[in-house]
């Protein structure tokens, strides 16, 4: 009941479930219990950001999945092309937002979203900048979602999985078939630590939330002034999450990533449509 109260003041959501273990732990929890296997549902792939267990994990499951049409050049959801799939695609249940890579978030209030489609919302990269009301709240954008995450990205603490949803419908789905029929033995000592990071994020959390995005683009100016190409939002911002997006050519990747791991330097390295070099992150 604690997590549920400082969840709900901080997400708004009248229902928040902390029992799974890690983000992708409830991701595949959610395809378990959310989709039936005769529907086809849109999935943010590896080419536009998304996480590559997704793919995996709907073909493991018999899932049929397409891709949601993404514009690389923008880093963003190609709104105009999705638009188009919802409205001729009747086959379609849910949309399923997965990415890692995201200097951007979707704007989900662009999605002319069919009664009776769902959205699942995976925010792992960025629970802790919607926590802290830089980044709008996937929940208030739209009825039929339900937002996911693992605690452990911008939402800093242990790693613990998060599910909420302000739709009656999916709470009854989540709550009867989380536990005990998909998981058993609910960690408590993961949740009591949650618990402390929620209480900080209650206090400190806009301050630190519009310091990440701070810190991103004043590191991407930084970088720049070195003649370190870092890849732009079309508003001249480099990010507004956590994260960066160093371009390299491809004949240098791996020099450079040999370099920044020489140095310590921690960060991913990308030969994706959307970029060529690597992924650094803030938080």
């Amino acid at each position: 009941l604690f997590a549920n109260d400082l969840a709900k003041e901080l997400f708004g959501a009248q229902y928040n479930d902390f029992r799974s273990l890690t983000g992708m732990n409830t991701v595949a929890l959610m395809l378990m219990i959310m989709i039936e296997k005769k529907s086809k549902i849109l999935i943010t792939d590896p080419d536009s950001g998304g996480h590559g267990s997704l793919p995996k994990l709907c073909a493991n499951l018999g899932v049929h999945y397409e891709a949601i049409p993404y514009n690389t050049s923008e880093m963003q959801i190609d709104y105009e092309g999705l638009n188009s799939v919802l409205k001729n695609d009747n086959q379609v249940s849910y949309l399923f937002f997965c990415q890692s890579d995201l200097i951007q978030p979707p704007e989900l209030d662009k999605i002319n979203l069919p009664k009776n489609v769902g959205i699942i919302y995976d925010a792992t990269q960025t629970l802790g900048l919607i926590a802290g009301g830089v980044l709008p709240n996937p929940l208030d954008m739209q009825k039929n979602i339900i937002m996911i995450g693992g605690t452990h990205k911008t939402f800093p603490g242990v790693t613990c999985g998060y599910v909420a949803t302000n739709c009656e419908v999916y709470v009854h789905k989540v709550n009867q078939d989380i536990s005990p029929n998909y998981l058993r033995n609910v960690q408590i000592n993961n949740i009591v630590s949650v618990c402390l990071t929620m209480v900080e994020l209650l206090r400190f959390g806009p301050a630190y939330a519009q310091d990440i995005v701070r810190i991103a683009n004043e590191l991407g100016h930084a970088l720049e002034s070195k003649g370190i190409r870092v890849k732009q939002l079309s508003n001249g911002l480099f990010s507004r999450t956590h994260q960066l997006f160093i371009e390299v050519e491809a004949t240098k990747i791996d020099d450079a990533y040999r370099n920044f791991r020489n140095y310590g330097i921690t960060l991913n390295k990308r030969k994706t449509p959307y970029v060529t070099g690597f992924r650094l992150g803030v938080q």
